[in-house]
């Protein structure tokens, strides 16, 4: 197991960095109940630090498979009040908010009526969505980790037992820098790296980005007012903050309306709980055609069915082989990992700060800019060893951007 030297320098991170932890500051932490000993040594730490409260929210995602199939038809879309309160108490007062991901069955949602749960999913996406709009515009500072769980841990490295814990902690130490004497400010050194490359990127001022490799020719057209972000992100008087960690990406949201081509996804990804292996899609005028997948195309169809804006473009992120995620080797079935080892698009909401002044401008104004405002956003990785990144101009030059998975900006 893990030595509770790792689990201390590991809560340290996530606090002080992480959501930069302030006196006073109320924070929530949500998972599943497999992470609760994680959660009460963050809670500790918390509040030793000054917060002014710590509320844990633990799922239990059999409850979930349940509903899924044995709820009336009538109930599926109910979300009670209090849902809606939380929702606007965390904005109104500006909670910190702290996801912790690594499912103890990461295959426990096949069991899901995915017909059924795409109703509950999109009445609760409504109502939690002025939250993802209060986190990505800095009003409340958020972060996303992942703690080791057994069958995660087995998934991953094909182990069994204590080895499989053993192997992905180690990785997990490598990758979160948790073996430096100073984590936080290799954190902080690794996050200067990121904003150099997104700003690099702003100066090329370009109005789209040509993706070629086995299985994909896509070119995704950018708007006049994209910038590109990486690491650090600033909060509303709480200083900054490091939205996943790990981060290896830079991203922007590109116009809904100018995706061409056709793409392969080249790792599974996590969509309605299940996973879809082996996708590709084929975008006109910015819209998702035509679609399939080795396995999950079910997860795609109930995916577009909770909001059609969903099958348009809302973010573009790249990342390169020099990512510890991609040196690892590992597919972590885990889209906090797995989209930081690989270039990856996501289907779905656009982020505000990825335009020029866009925190200020209303959902309408956003949508007019071309920054999709979909209920849902999810990643998938489209980056490999054999793809190559250009970026055009709209002078018509051409920038070379990675070749062959490595950066040459």
């Amino acid at each position: 197991m893990v030595s509770n030297r790792i689990l201390d320098k590991y809560a340290d991170l996530v606090l002080d960095f992480g959501i930069n932890l302030k006196p006073g500051q109320k924070i929530r932490i949500n998972g599943e109940a497999i992470h609760k000993d994680f959660a009460a040594l963050l809670a500790k730490k918390a509040y030793e630090r000054g917060a002014q409260y710590v509320h844990t929210d633990m799922s239990i995602p059999m409850v979930g498979i349940n509903r899924s199939h044995h709820q009336k038809d009538e109930y599926l879309n109910y979300v009670p009040g209090f849902v809606k309160a939380q929702v606007d108490q965390y904005i109104n007062e500006r909670w910190s908010l702290i996801s912790l991901g690594g499912m103890e069955d990461p295959d426990i949602n096949k069991r899901m009526n995915q017909d059924r749960n795409s109703i509950i999913t999109k009445a609760s996406m409504e109502v939690s969505k002025p939250l993802s709009h209060a986190a990505i515009t800095g009003i409340c500072p958020w972060t996303i980790v992942a703690v080791p769980t057994q069958k995660w841990a087995e998934k991953v490295t094909g182990k069994k037992g204590k080895r499989a814990l053993e192997l992905i902690w180690k990785d997990f130490i490598s990758i979160l820098r948790l073996n430096k004497k100073a984590p936080i400010e290799s954190w902080r050194k690794h996050s200067e790296l990121l904003k150099e490359r997104g700003e690099k990127l702003n100066r090329m001022v370009l109005k789209s980005l040509h993706f070629t490799g086995p299985g994909t020719d896509l070119v995704i057209g950018l708007s006049a007012k994209a910038r590109w972000h990486g690491g650090a992100m600033k909060s509303e008087g709480n200083g900054d903050f490091f939205p996943n960690i790990p981060s290896e990406e830079i991203f922007t949201s590109p116009d809904f309306r100018l995706t061409e081509g056709r793409v392969s996804v080249t790792r599974p990804v996590n969509v309605l709980g299940d996973q879809v292996v082996d996708a590709w899609f084929e975008f006109k005028a910015g819209e998702v055609v035509n679609f399939g997948a080795k396995y999950g195309k079910h997860l795609i169809e109930n995916y577009f069915k909770i909001d059609p804006k969903a099958k348009r473009l809302g973010e573009v992120a790249l990342v390169d082989g020099s990512s510890p995620i991609f040196k690892s080797k590992r597919i972590f079935h885990n889209i906090l990992f797995d989209e930081n080892a690989a270039c990856h698009i996501a289907l779905g909401r656009g982020f505000p700060i990825a335009l020029e002044h866009g925190a200020t401008l209303s959902e309408i104004e956003l949508e007019n800019e071309g920054c999709n405002q979909s209920l849902l956003h999810t990643d998938f990785m489209i980056g490999s060893e054999k793809i190559s990144v250009d970026g055009h101009t709209a002078e018509g030059l051409v920038r070379p951007i990675i070749r062959k998975g490595k950066f040459v900006i």
